[in-house]
């Protein structure tokens, strides 16, 4: 793995990268192979009022697996919230993480989890501001664990779905959009 600056990727995107070695002491360089460049996803600075997800951009393999985290983008600390996710054939859910502070839970709530779907609903343990945000809280909600089985497809998605949302006050909050996904599967 080599990291390069991100100048560099700008002026690479959607382009094929060659990479070349030359062994120590010898002066011709060898063609290791190539390697396609993808930029970096980013949310759009006017994305608020809803929840998201950045899923992997590196390709993955059978046996693999990753961690999404569900982020708040609310210009508001939520008290509550309500969602789903579900996984396309090839993918399976198989574990979840509430977030911690100094190793006290956030939220308590529910994740019902089968293998490709999860309902979620989480509280929050302690009081927390209604005043609104000069920017989205981008606060973690809850990481899942997916697995990569040997059926996944090519561009399998991963769908997250808001369904209701309280601040401190609780009173309810209306998502702009339903949420949003950052990157893809490949």
């Amino acid at each position: 793995s080599i990291g390069l600056p991100s100048k560099f990727y700008n002026s690479l995107e959607g382009d094929v990268l060659i990479i070349h070695y030359r062994i120590v002491d010898q002066t011709e360089l060898s063609i290791l192979g190539t390697v396609q460049t993808f930029p970096e996803t980013k949310l759009a600075p006017d994305t608020v009022d809803t929840i998201l997800a950045k899923l992997p951009s590196q390709s993955l393999y059978p046996g693999d697996e990753f961690d999404i985290q569900i982020r708040s983008a609310f210009r508001k600390f939520l008290k509550t919230a309500e969602f789903k996710v579900n996984v396309q054939e090839g993918l399976s859910l198989v574990g979840h993480n509430l977030p911690k502070i100094d190793g006290n839970s956030v939220f308590l709530g529910t994740v019902d989890r089968e293998s490709q779907q999860a309902s979620i609903s989480l509280a929050r343990m302690q009081s927390v501001t209604a005043e609104t945000q000069n920017k989205p809280t981008n606060e973690v909600l809850l990481t899942l664990r997916v697995h990569v089985k040997n059926s996944l497809k090519a561009n399998a998605s991963i769908t997250l779905q808001g369904l209701r949302f309280k601040d401190g006050n609780e009173a309810l909050l209306s998502p702009k959009v339903t949420s949003s996904l950052l990157t893809r599967v490949r």
